[in-house]
């Protein structure tokens, strides 16, 4: 298996592309399909997409590595489990031979959801983040040894949506923790990345040296979206151009600016369906 972090370094002169990937909530394997249609470098496998159970993603990320040979990358929400139980998984993971983790939070349970499950947030993500770097020293959360040192490849989130300003100094709090690559929800603008990029440097008094991976989602109409969409991208859309076309055209001005690493959302119809066919005819264009 291979770290986020090397392939980055020796990434040659094509995007280097990280795939979301929504875990099934069934036991058949037909999801393999979908992963061997995606010529992407990495799958990242998300952890419990629309707060609904499925299969858990360091399980998923181990089967997929297995039955397809594909890099994998798994995550994990810090809302879930208490601390014993999030570093136990990490333990688990590592002796699976996964290499490549991100950490987040998890949006929050709504009120209707209150009553039937309970948030834990025994760690906030920056936490979580520093207590793996002392996994990566053979330490636990209560400072015990370990058998072994701990080699994990740990990644974190980026959600320019919710401000600048904030966002900026939470990846600062991140990588001082530890965080070693980064993930974005999707970007639209060239502009918010600069934006971002000059705000790092601004409060961290350095540049953001950690590799982005770049939010690029393909729009479908009437479909699920991670983060607020302009409404010159909803017009488009909405007036029946194809979300290829639209994606392929967000790349050419993220390209213009330099950006060559890219998180994939595939196109999300409503009840949460992935539609992984749409993402391999934009992946190969994009190569």
């Amino acid at each position: 298996m291979t770290k986020v972090i090397h392939a980055f370094q020796n990434k040659k002169n094509k995007p280097l592309i990280i795939s979301d990937f929504s875990p099934p909530k069934t036991l058949t394997s037909g999801y393999l399909n979908d992963v061997r249609n995606l010529n992407v470098d990495f799958i990242s496998v998300s952890y419990n997409p629309g707060r609904s159970v499925r299969i858990e993603s360091s399980a998923l990320a181990y089967a997929i590595s297995q039955k397809t040979g594909q890099e994998v990358i798994f995550s994990m929400m810090t809302r879930d489990m208490n601390k014993l139980a999030l570093q136990s998984r990490v333990l688990g993971a590592r002796f699976l031979g996964l290499e490549n983790v991100v950490i987040a939070g998890g949006d929050p349970f709504g009120k209707s959801e209150s009553s039937l499950v309970k948030s834990v947030n025994d760690y906030k993500p920056t936490e979580l983040i520093k207590d793996l770097q002392l996994m990566k020293r053979g330490k636990d959360f209560r400072g015990r040894n370990l058998s072994e040192q701990i080699d994990i490849c740990v990644g974190a989130t980026i959600d320019l949506g919710r401000g600048i300003y904030r966002e900026a100094y939470l990846t600062y709090q991140k990588v001082k923790s530890g965080a070693q690559f980064f993930i974005t929800q999707p970007i639209f603008y060239p502009s918010q990345i600069s934006e971002f990029l000059e705000t790092y440097r601004k409060i961290s008094g350095t540049q953001l040296v950690e590799p982005v991976f770049w939010g690029l989602q393909i729009l479908t109409r009437g479909g699920v979206t991670f983060s607020s969409v302009p409404i010159e991208f909803r017009d488009r859309i909405e007036s029946g151009e194809d979300g290829v076309d639209i994606a392929l055209s967000q790349w050419e001005m993220l390209k213009a600016v330099g950006i060559d690493a890219l998180y994939l959302v595939p196109s999300i119809a409503r009840g949460g369906m992935r539609d992984y066919n749409v993402a391999a005819r934009l992946v190969k264009q994009l190569n």
